[in-house]
């Protein structure tokens, strides 16, 4: 069975936000975590927020070693409505996202990852405690 990883940058107080611009302040220790992170994930799943939050930004970035791997691993976005714009390797899901996680997570293939997306790693915990 294939984990699902969460990355997500939280305060200590518990405050989970993007801060801005923080790819360009990132240090060393930082990009080597998440390269770490991501060498393992062959599908991300993402919130609308995220997608609509990102897709201006990471198909043109040049900030490695993310840029390379989001904007050629298959996402999955979860979204009542699909979006005006697109972005390579990307899935719009309509589906409830605990059940449609599950069929991924029986299939083959390495880590999945949830990048931000506080609302839907919420929801995905929640089906996979209760089931």
């Amino acid at each position: 069975m294939r984990k699902v990883v969460l990355y997500s940058l939280l305060s200590l107080d518990g405050i989970a936000e993007e801060p801005s611009n923080w790819v360009f302040h990132a240090d060393d220790r930082l990009v080597e975590h998440l390269g770490h992170v991501i060498a393992s994930q062959t599908a991300v799943l993402l919130g609308r927020g995220t997608f609509d939050y990102w897709v201006d930004y990471w198909p043109s970035s040049n900030f490695e070693p993310f840029a390379s791997f989001i904007n050629t691993t298959p996402k999955y976005v979860f979204a009542s409505t699909t979006p005006s714009v697109t972005w390579a390797s990307s899935t719009f899901v309509d589906t409830p996202a605990v059940g449609y996680v599950a069929e991924l997570n029986r299939a083959e293939g390495g880590d999945i990852g949830i990048h931000g997306s506080i609302a839907l790693a919420q929801k995905v915990q929640a089906g996979r405690a209760s089931g």
